[in-house]
């Protein structure tokens, strides 16, 4: 996880939301210095927190931890998970059958 890029997101996601550091720290029950702190990169949030960040910033968990850029990328990444899955127990029904 690379905390610069994951600040940028948080607050590029925080600004289109039209939120301050100080209202969305209250929303998230920290400080508006540990928002900024984040944003800049020299934090990351805790982990138990991950969650709650996405929803009030409206972006998805992977997007938020770096594993999925953007949404078009997350979506592709469930497509083929998807696809291995059907994959995968066409197969089982195959073989015990």
């Amino acid at each position: 996880m690379n905390n610069e890029k994951i600040g940028k997101l948080i607050k590029n996601a925080r600004l289109s939301k039209g939120y301050t550091q100080k209202e969305i720290a209250n929303k998230l029950g920290v400080t508006d210095k540990a928002v900024s702190k984040w944003e800049c990169g020299k934090s990351f949030p805790d982990i138990t927190m991950i969650e709650s960040i996405s929803r009030e910033l409206g972006i998805s968990v992977n997007q938020l931890v770096g594993v999925a850029d953007n949404s078009k990328e997350e979506a592709v990444m469930l497509e083929k998970n998807e696809k291995k899955i059907k994959i995968r127990i066409m197969i089982s029904i195959i073989i015990f059958q």
